[in-house]
């Protein structure tokens, strides 16, 4: 091929193409036709022979192919393009065309959402065959494995549509061709008699019932899916020539269920095959019946086969109904209230024989059966059961069943939850679900039936626990527990929890401490000896609230037990140290535990520490005995030669000892004896050292019990250590172990720990950019840690973190090769230009016989890494001004220069973006800043601001068009690219009649594949909620945290919102592809309960109208 310049851009797709197996000639056709400078000639097309490339189907070979198509077609703003090309694919490759486009598709499955884009060019070139191309790279090339694949397909209503489509698919493709015969049959209308008794077998039917012939005459080996579409198609056959019948009854009562199962996926437009397997009374079971109980459609329609069976089989339709699982009873029983007036439901009897079957089947569950099934069925008493509860262990699936929903609170369900109680213990999961209650869900429900019923508090206590512990939903449960323990706060009493779930043992110390907690004082101290961090937690908040308490805490700090120290030094830290230096003065001389010695060392602080030790024996101490073992693994290879600052060489003792303090310390705090023995090093050698210990850490394969390592690099490796760091914990939170992503989240603490401007300015970043909503929450916590010690807020830190890069207010930064020096300047555009004197040079040139070569080499190192520092700032500097356009953020005058104006990396953003002053939170006036220094607004007339006006960045929902277009005037005058789509963004603004309502139903019934919405979902930054029973969720979350906050309370909150989309639901791992449907979407804050939901009216009109943006583009794409 000779390559012109509309033709060399697609060298990629030539390359995929080949090793595809394309001939030369077709190759050559394609890349003429796809000329978009030439007119379409569809002749060329016409020469192409198709053909089946066995390498297209598979994976492997087609990957070459999808980026070719992504980089060379996809991304082609011609739709002229995209249009020739499916043709092209369709020509060249038939029926399997859908794999050539998958980059266009975005699958190679293609649905419905996509056929419009290949509709248009299908019928361009088909014509009235479109329709007929389409259906035949749907149905083509499909595994003959299950029921599921082999009958799922988008159905075909059109009898001629179904003929047409016999020459567009493989004669040798079996699924395929019988899928078209059997819509084909089924869309045909029976023929009627002549007037002199014959009768004609239209013609659609006897071509269908040919092709039948010809498949069968291959004898083709079949699949159990395979063999049900042939009974299909014998069936739908049967009505046109009754030969095909027998066939048909021989086979159905052994692939009754499969072939009814397939049917339904088929949506067929008749109901002629279940009138023939109807007519054999073997296939009329209850398991046939329950395939058609389903819902009502939207507007109250139950199916039409439920409803057919109901009135033509109502004995044996009963009978299914009581054997029925409980919802599918439900359903069935409303369906013959809803369709037969004389339905008598207390004749029937649905709800005893629904409590029988609960009964049964929780006693099922339990070692003494008989007893449990006595006392549910309200034959026994709660007291024949109670002995029961050390030896029951009570385990069971979800039941799909709604009691309380449908026949309320009743004594039955009572003793229900009491039974299940007896059962729950450490070997459990809920085993409300057998009467599918979730603890999350029913939690007030749950306590005050179990109250009601009269389990002790000891059942109680430990009957929760049990079940909090294993849920995803730990603390909202512990909270919800918590709201209504004053109601039976009455029952509290000293009870052994030692060995129930720490869950169990947090509510025994949460309810004694509301019913009295002076009256328990003894029993919390006794506690403390707990390992549990979650109890040590809790006691330590408990305790601390107690000044008066003093000398209980001074014992506990003079405890043998260590875990009883640690806990004291927790409270002490609370409390204020100055009221026990005296007793921590004395721990300190006799403590044992590194550990906590380097904790008592924190709290005396450096005015009043004791005596300073030398470093010689701070060394001898670390590292006496075995004490070195911690770290040793590390020594197995030499690390190059460390030096003190006056050029005497560390010994490894003293370097293991400074890991020591790192291994020893409480997490993710910085040891000040590793802070006095660093002092002693050169920072660049020191540096060196860090990043050798990380990267053997990784080389052993990251273990996190070592993962002080983390800390210690990130403190000491400079921005070497924190760019490794940040790529393992973008690598760690999307690994599916739970493991790798609280490692994860502990290499964000690490980060940052080092307090550097680079390094929390990564964090912030990770805050709002990565999937893994552990890891963001993580960020957040970090960042709000770092504000606090500094005595900002988050959003105040984050302005501050922003590096300068070394550049002056000129926009200059000098780069010193010793006999030269070169000026690096920065550009609106945030370009960089280099000089050398006058002289202007594209690049930093090599280092020269003359200069020096340690300043040189340090000057070219800096260059490099600021480069690659620029591109992280800048990119997350414009996400985070895009996050600020959605949550509102105000600046006064003055911090918004010190950001925007002095700050040169920032300068393109205030000269990009439109800005605003606000009052009382409504634009004033919008204006822009111009290179010059000065400020005009939309008419460009120049403005002066004040330090103490509100600045914020305008949302474009707030100009009038006017405005926006004078904007837009203005900046398309001064050749001004905004850094983001800020001004021609769509707004959104909630309607004036749903401002009282809670849920915004703009996509409500809105219908798409189940993997579309997860891919755009995670992409746009939404995270999947929380998995229930089978592993399914129903809710995509957004938590836009931009902070946090002290509440009256002095109680750190979150600052920001919480955007949560309904849907009907898929499963959390691998997606069998379907259609869900979108439902209401709520707002609410960060800190809210689950449902505790705003009115539309009062979100914030901008944080609206961005979320809806991104839903559009997500859902209406």
């Amino acid at each position: 091929m000779i390559y012109n310049e509309s033709t060399k851009s697609f060298i990629k797709l030539e390359t995929a193409l080949k090793e595809l197996g394309f001939d030369q000639q077709t190759i050559d056709l394609a890349l003429e036709y796809l000329d978009i400078t030439k007119p379409r000639n569809n002749d060329l097309m016409r020469k192409i022979i198709t053909r089946y490339y066995p390498k297209l189907m598979q994976y492997s070979y087609r990957e070459k192919l999808i980026k070719a198509v992504k980089s060379e077609i996809s991304n082609s703003d011609s739709e002229e393009l995209k249009d020739r090309y499916i043709i092209f694919s369709s020509m060249a490759t038939g029926p399997y065309f859908r794999y050539m486009t998958e980059a266009l598709s975005g699958n190679a499955y293609i649905y419905s959402e996509n056929k419009a884009m290949y509709m248009k060019p299908l019928t361009d070139f088909y014509g009235e065959n479109a329709e007929a191309v389409w259906i035949s790279t749907e149905i083509s090339h499909r595994s003959d494995q299950s029921i599921h694949y082999v009958f799922t397909v988008n159905p075909i209503y059109s009898a001629d549509v179904a003929i047409r489509t016999f020459k567009y698919v493989s004669p040798d493709d079996i699924i395929a061709q019988l899928l078209l015969c059997v819509y084909a049959l089924d869309a045909t209308e029976l023929p009627k008699k002549s007037l002199l008794g014959k009768t004609k077998i239209p013609d659609t039917a006897e071509i269908a019932i040919k092709k039948l012939c010809e498949v069968v005459e291959k004898k083709p080996q079949t699949t159990t899916a395979v063999f049900c579409l042939f009974l299909a198609a014998y069936a739908e056959a049967s009505y046109f020539a009754k030969e095909y019948r027998a066939f048909f009854d021989k086979n159905i009562v052994k692939y009754c269920d499969d072939l009814t199962q397939g049917l339904i996926y088929m949506k067929l437009s008749t109901n002629r095959i279940f009138d023939l397997i109807e007519a054999q009374p073997q296939c009329l079971t209850d398991r046939y019946i329950l395939h058609f109980v389903k819902l009502p459609d939207k507007n109250g329609n139950y199916p039409v086969q439920m409803v057919k069976l109901a009135k033509d089989h109502p004995d044996i339709f009963i009978q299914t109904m009581k054997n029925a699982r409980f919802d599918l009873g439900i359903i069935m029983e409303k369906m013959l209230k809803a369709t037969d007036p004389n339905y008598d439901a207390k004749a029937v009897g649905l709800k005893a024989a629904q409590q029988e079957h609960i009964s049964k089947n929780i006693a099922e569950h339990f070692k003494h059966r008989d007893e449990i099934y006595a006392y549910i069925t309200g034959k026994a008493e709660l007291d024949t059961i109670l002995p029961f509860a050390d030896e029951e262990s009570c385990n069971g699936g979800h039941q799909n069943m709604n009691y309380v929903g449908e026949y309320g609170e009743d004594d039955f369900i009572i003793r229900c939850i009491a039974a299940l109680s007896i059962g729950a213990t450490k070997d459990t999961n809920d085993p409300l679900k057998l009467i599918d209650r979730e603890l999350q869900h029913d939690t007030e429900f749950t306590v005050r039936a179990m109250i009601k019923a009269g389990l002790p508090i000891e059942i109680i206590i430990r009957a929760l626990g049990w079940q909090t512990e294993n849920s995803y939903f730990k603390e909202d449960i512990i909270k919800k527990i918590t709201a209504i323990m004053p109601e039976f706060k009455d029952k509290a009493a000293i009870i052994d929890v030692s060995k129930m779930a720490v869950s169990s043992r947090l509510l025994y110390i949460r309810l004694l401490d509301i019913a009295d907690s002076n009256k328990y004082k003894d029993e919390f101290f006794k506690l403390c000896d707990d390992n549990s961090k979650v109890i040590k937690a809790e006691l330590v908040k408990v305790i601390s609230a107690h000044k008066d308490w003093h000398d209980e805490v001074c014992k506990l700090l003079a405890q043998k037990k260590s875990a009883k120290r640690e806990t004291a030094l927790m409270i002490i830290e609370n409390q204020g140290a100055d009221a026990y230096r005296t007793e921590l003065e004395k721990a300190y001389a006799t403590e044992k535990s590194d550990k906590l010695k380097s904790k008592i060392s924190e709290l005396l602080g450096s005015e009043a520490k004791p005596a300073e030790i030398s470093d010689e024996d701070l060394v001898t101490a670390l590292t006496k005995g075995t004490k070195s073992k911690k770290v040793l693994w590390l020594f197995e290879q030499p690390f190059a030669p460390v030096h003190f600052t006056d050029d005497t060489v560390a010994k490894d003792i003293y370097l293991q000892a400074l890991l020591l303090t790192y291994a020893n310390a409480n997490e993710g705090t910085l040891p000040p004896e590793g802070k006095t023995l660093a002092q002693k090093l050169k920072a660049d050698e020191l540096e060196t050292f860090a990043l050798e210990v990380l990267s053997r850490w990784l080389e052993k394969g990251a273990e996190a019990k070592t993962k002080w390592t983390m800390y210690f690099a990130a403190i000491y490796g400079g921005d070497e250590a924190i760019n490794c760091l940040t790529d393992y914990i973008k690598k760690w939170s999307k690994q599916s172990l739970n493991m790798r992503v609280a490692l994860a989240v502990k290499a964000v603490n690490a980060v940052a720990l080092n307090g550097s401007s680079y390094a929390l300015m990564t964090v912030d970043n990770i805050s709002r950019k990565y999937k893994s909503r552990a890891v963001r929450a993580a960020a957040v916590d970090a960042l709000a840690n770092a504000a606090k010690q500094l005595g900002l807020t988050t959003q105040e830190l984050a302005d501050k973190i922003v590096p300068d890069m070394g550049f002056d207010e000129k926009m200059c930064r000098t780069f010193d090769f010793g006999s030269r020096k070169f000026s690096v300047y920065l550009t609106p555009q945030l370009d960089i230009e280099i000089f050398e004197g006058e002289k202007k040079l594209k690049n930093l040139p090599k280092i020269g016989v003359n200069d020096d070569p340690a300043l040189a080499e340090k000057a070219t190192a800096d260059f490099k890494e600021m480069k690659k520092q620029m591109k992280t700032v800048i990119g997350a500097q414009k996400q985070r001004l895009e996050y600020v356009l959605m949550l509102d953020r105000k600046w006064t005058a003055e911090a918004w220069k010190a950001l925007f104006v002095k700050n040169p990396l920032m300068h393109c953003f205030a000269i990009g973006l439109i800005w605003g002053i606000y009052e009382n939170g409504y634009l004033k006036t919008s204006f822009r800043y111009l290179d010059d220094g000065s400020f005009t607004n939309s008419d460009d007339d120049e403005i002066e601001l004040s330090e103490v006006m509100q600045i914020g960045l305008v949302h474009p929902l707030e100009l009038t068009e006017h405005e926006k277009e004078a904007w837009l005037e203005q900046l398309d005058d001064y050749e001004i690219i905004q850094p983001f789509d800020q001004l021609r963004r769509k707004v959104y603004k909630v309607a004036e009649i749903d401002k009282n309502k809670t849920a915004c139903e703009i996509f409500k019934n809105t219908e798409i594949t189940n993997t579309t919405l997860v891919n755009r979902m995670t992409k746009a930054g939404w995270d999947k909620g929380q998995a229930q029973d089978a592993g399914f969720f129903y809710e995509f979350i957004r938590n836009d945290i931009s902070g946090k906050e002290k509440d009256p309370d002095g109680k750190l909150v979150n600052i920001g919102m919480t955007a949560e989309l309904k849907f009907s639901g898929t499963y959390i791992g691998y997606y069998e592809i379907e259609d869900v449907t979108v439902e209401e979407l709520y707002f609410r804050l960060p800190d809210a309960a689950y449902n505790d939901n705003m009115k539309l009216g009062d979100v914030s009109p901008r944080y609206y109208s961005e979320v809806v943006l991104q839903l559009k583009k997500a859902i209406n794409k």
